[in-house]
């Protein structure tokens, strides 16, 4: 009886831990499509993104702490040329939507067009208003759809999100033959 019991229990606890897992949409490329609420407001100043090419995460910077002398915050910049085997991409659509592409950067210097299909994209959308950016998007932490939230600003070609408190990303645009994102609409 009492091995009957554990057998019981650790049935009963697999399939909790089975049910709990995301199950929703994905496209064939393995990316999440379950339905996210967009931004309500419509955006005011498209003009300010570029939405024929794409902003490359360039650099992390990361504050560290308030300088008095120089009444300012120190911090450092962390090239990410070392820091992750993948290189991220933005792709801003016309219609507030968001891709976001992570390539090898074995691959960055030879881009393909079906590294941008958008079925390969993390999805999300984007709002600007003056120069403020907000950003959402979807992915997957211990099993769960997490809607990612960040702010940031918009300079000339240049996007800065704030991560936190401490740590910031800075996105460039990055010039690349057209033919690399024309026709592509993205599936959610």
């Amino acid at each position: 009886i009492m091995v009957r019991r554990r057998v019981y229990i650790l049935i009963l606890l697999s399939i909790c831990f089975i049910a709990c897992c995301y199950k929703g949409p994905y496209t064939s490329y393995g990316s999440i499509r379950q339905k996210i609420r967009s931004f309500s407001k419509i955006t005011e100043n498209y003009e300010l993104i570029d939405t024929t090419t794409l902003y490359k995460l360039d650099a992390i910077q990361e504050y560290t702490h308030y300088n008095l002398t120089e009444k300012r915050v120190s911090f450092y910049e962390k090239d990410d040329a070392h820091y992750y085997p993948y290189t991220q991409y933005f792709k801003f659509y016309s219609n507030g939507k968001l891709g976001v592409f992570f390539i090898p950067k074995r691959d960055t210097l030879f881009l393909k067009r079906e590294m941008f299909n958008p079925e390969k994209a993390i999805m999300g959308y984007y709002y600007i208003k003056g120069n403020d950016i907000k950003i959402k998007t979807a992915g997957i932490i211990n099993c769960y759809l997490y809607v990612f939230k960040e702010k940031g600003k918009i300079k000339n070609d240049t996007i800065t999100l704030m991560l936190g408190n401490s740590i910031e990303e800075i996105y460039k645009k990055k010039t690349i033959p057209k033919e690399l994102l024309e026709g592509w609409e993205p599936d959610w």
